[in-house]
């Protein structure tokens, strides 16, 4: 597996995969296999504190090490990362939740009429992928 820094055309595979189009600021890391996508994370919405954090895992045993160096990278930066999932997408919120992101709210019909959003958070000093 092999590592890099998430280009565009990454973006635009988000995009088409997800629904989500990322902000302007946004940067992350792919994860290839054999020169296919395995995963990508995201990171967008930066305040002095704070990242939203996006994933799509194509290929879950190259999550680990996806997510490790992910997690190194934004915590060098920043204290909290969000996630924001649709409801119906329960791999991404068992993902999450299994990485130790914990729920703090549910936005009603915030994806669209009868399709909730789960705000979800994940502190540094929480993150069991995180070195310490």
């Amino acid at each position: 597996m092999t590592l890099r820094a998430a280009t565009v055309d990454d973006f635009t595979t988000f995009t088409e995969r997800t629904g989500y189009t990322p902000a302007p600021n946004t940067c992350g890391l792919v994860a290839e296999v054999a020169g296919r996508l395995a995963g990508l994370v995201l990171f967008d919405t930066w305040t002095p504190n704070s990242a939203h954090m996006h994933a799509l895992v194509e290929a879950p045993g190259a999550c680990r090490e996806l997510l490790r160096t992910a997690f190194a990278y934004a915590f060098s930066h920043v204290g909290v990362l969000f996630g924001v999932i649709r409801e119906s997408n329960a791999r991404s919120l068992r993902l999450a939740q299994r990485a130790g992101f914990r729920q703090v709210a549910v936005l009603q019909d915030g994806w669209k009429p009868g399709e909730h959003l789960h705000l979800l958070q994940l502190r540094r000093e929480e993150c069991r992928f995180f070195p310490r």
